[in-house]
């Protein structure tokens, strides 16, 4: 099923002399798998580069964002599919089988990079509705401000008109 990737791995097993035993060591077999140079990976990292950069263009539009992470999400939640399309048809758009029963590939290279960008897109969310909270909210205290001087306003006015006329009753 992922020939391609299987025989890389094993190349890389018996030139080194043992197995990818570390997590750093599994990083770089999976890194060596991978033909970086082929037009399926370059189109996925296009997607990818593409995603970030709307989001960069949009990160203060609260509309655009919001349809950007549903787009994001739908992707994300079509992994699944999309990885056994691609173990189906794989021979159509690359030149070895990335797609694993277990999603390895799609995991790593597809979905990986679209969670990290929905997490940042949450982490924008919030300091955009922080920001929109204190601009509210120093809108309601100062509009508090403005009725409270107006009140005022009122009542030293009242008095001043209200003083004239006791003095002018005392003077008759």
């Amino acid at each position: 099923m992922i020939e391609g990737v299987e025989d890389d791995l094993f190349n890389l097993a018996r030139k080194t002399g043992h197995a990818p035993e570390t997590a750093r060591e599994h990083f770089e077999a999976f890194a060596a798998a991978i033909r970086w140079h082929e037009p399926f990976i370059l189109a996925l990292g296009g997607l990818h580069l593409t995603l970030w950069l709307l989001f960069v263009g949009t990160r203060r539009r609260p509309t655009p964002q919001g349809a950007l992470f549903l787009v994001l999400t739908a992707l994300v939640a079509a992994a699944e599919r999309l990885n056994t399309v691609g173990a189906r048809h794989w021979r159509r758009f690359a030149t070895q089988n990335y797609f694993d029963e277990h999603g390895v590939f799609a995991a790593a290279m597809y979905a990986g990079p679209m969670l990290a960008l929905g997490f940042v897109m949450l982490f924008n969310f919030i300091r955009l509705a922080a920001g929109l909270l204190i601009e509210v909210k120093k809108e309601q205290i100062e509009r508090e401000l403005r009725a409270k001087k107006k009140k005022q306003e009122k009542t030293t006015k009242g008095e001043e008109t209200a003083a004239p006329s006791l003095a002018t009753k005392k003077e008759q």
